[in-house]
């Protein structure tokens, strides 16, 4: 009579009722051993490793973390591997999460906060400029930062000096000649073209 080792438990096993077919297809000597192959302790989509509880599949984490903390996780609970390893599923490597934090922790890009660039201070950015927001939103803050952005020799100080001589009537060759700069940067100063448009004097 055909038979074979279980390449699992090492158990020979004949065939049974099945036919030879079948029977030349069969691999393991039974479903437990078919269960515990090596290659179903990963899970096929997540690569987990898998258990089996009361006759229900879960991950291998999941049912130590619950022997770890002494109930079941529910559904909105969610356990990482803190080393990122999936298969390290010693106890201290993990820990509950909320689904969440969860995401936030794996998907999350940008930090949530940043520190400003000019001030210190540390402000939490619209989500939508995470990567791009430098400063903690204040005029001030905003005004020197694109001051040490602008090429030239003028500073801050200077662009609104620039600005309320030109609002009060002086000539742009004059106002040039003192700063050592351009008649048209005098120009776009006074105007609030480009990068010059917010000087932090309230004024537009």
């Amino acid at each position: 009579m055909p038979s074979k080792n279980c390449p699992v438990c090492g158990r020979l096993f004949v065939r049974g009722k099945e036919s030879p077919f079948s029977f030349f297809r069969r691999t393991y000597c039974s479903d437990d051993c078919s269960r515990n192959r090596p290659s179903a302790l990963l899970s096929p989509k997540t690569r987990y490793r898998t258990t089996t509880k009361d006759g229900k599949h879960k991950g291998k984490h999941r049912a130590i973390m619950e022997q770890v903390i002494g109930r079941e996780l529910s559904t909105l609970e969610y356990v990482h591997h803190k080393d990122g390893n999936p298969l390290n599923n010693a106890p201290d490597n993990l820990e509950v999460m909320t689904p969440k934090d969860h995401s936030v922790h794996h998907n999350q890009k940008y930090a949530v906060t940043k520190q400003c660039a000019v001030c210190g201070i540390w402000f939490v950015p619209h989500k939508t400029k995470r990567k791009r927001q430098q400063t903690c939103g204040s005029r001030e803050c905003w005004s020197e930062l694109m001051s040490r952005r602008i090429p030239g020799k003028t500073s801050l100080k200077d662009r609104i000096s620039i600005r309320r001589r030109r609002l009060g009537g002086e000539l742009l060759e004059a106002i040039a000649k003192d700063y050592g700069i351009t008649i048209s940067t005098v120009s776009a100063i006074a105007k609030g073209y480009r990068s010059y448009r917010r000087l932090g004097d309230g004024k537009r």
